[in-house]
């Protein structure tokens, strides 16, 4: 929840103070059900998701496409479906990057790096994917 308060504060301080009562979620009895009855897969991807948003919106600084990549590919590897979202996410951010003239080439660059880099980290993983999943 703070990763997504610190996120929201580039774009409004005010959104981002008006998010911060959603980090009670955490405290909740449905998340902590999940967590008792075995969902942890899918809680620590919404963790690797949330990072994973987080290189993204800091995709220009140095080197910040390898901690994007690691994070998709934890993500990746942890629970399908949440990377599937984290690629949606990225293909939209760099289409509305492209759409307002916003992106530049460093940017191309380093999203570019990124993808090859996820693909070589979770090559097996795709490999078990396909295999479990797409092979019926």
């Amino acid at each position: 929840a703070l990763v997504v308060y610190l996120m929201l504060r580039k774009i409004s301080k005010n959104a981002a103070i008006i998010s911060l009562p959603f980090s009670l979620i955490v405290f909740t009895k449905i998340f902590v059900t999940s967590f008792t009855w075995g969902q942890w897969q899918a809680a620590v991807a919404y963790m690797f998701f949330t990072a994973a948003l987080w290189a993204l919106s800091e995709i220009n600084s140095k080197k910040m496409f390898i901690l994007f990549a690691i994070f998709a590919s934890a993500c990746f590897m942890t629970h399908y479906p949440e990377f599937i979202f984290l690629a949606f996410f990225m293909v939209l951010y760099a289409a509305i990057k492209f759409f307002t003239k916003d992106l530049k080439k460093e940017e191309i660059k380093n999203l570019t790096l990124a993808a090859l880099l996820i693909l070589i980290l979770t090559f097996w993983e795709i490999l078990r994917f396909y295999g479990i999943w797409l092979v019926c």
